[in-house]
């Protein structure tokens, strides 16, 4: 009995650590295909969510980068892919509930100036076993202007 709720306890704040909610799997894709490193560099995600079911949560893992960049760095255009895998940490049996979910997507920026920038993102996700395609399309702009007292 001691072991079971030592178990419990340390699956409830392992899962706590990781959980991040209101961010979707094709939000996620977009993040990593928009990153802010210089090319050639990549950028990893690791996050957990608590899904609608009780003792199941989604673990996921992703990676993306820039594929081309412009000299003066003002063009960016970058892809990344993310797995998404259910877990029943509580169940007997079968740790992995259902099929991997995978994303991908692609993001285009453009800074226009110090502070203000366009952001466009695309992504795709599916389950490998059934379900839909789901799609997400994002467009952020950034607007930021210094005010200067004058004296």
């Amino acid at each position: 009995m001691t072991v079971l709720v030592i178990h419990i306890l340390f699956w409830n704040i392992v899962m706590s650590w990781f959980l991040v909610n209101g961010r979707t799997l094709g939000d996620r894709t977009i993040d990593l295909a928009l990153t802010r490193k210089k090319l050639g560099k990549l950028d990893f995600s690791l996050f957990g969510s608590q899904n609608s079911s009780s003792g199941t949560y989604n673990l996921g893992l992703g990676v993306g980068g820039k594929l081309l960049q412009s000299k003066d760095d003002r063009i960016g255009i970058g892809v990344g892919v993310f797995m998404q895998q259910g877990v029943k940490p509580f169940s007997v049996g079968r740790l992995f509930s259902g099929s991997p979910t995978l994303g991908v997507g692609a993001g285009f920026n453009v800074k226009l100036g110090k502070k203000s920038n366009v952001n466009v993102g695309v992504s795709a996700t599916k389950g490998l076993e059934k379900g839909p395609i789901s799609t997400v399309v994002r467009v952020q702009y950034k607007f930021k202007r210094s005010v200067k007292n004058k004296k």
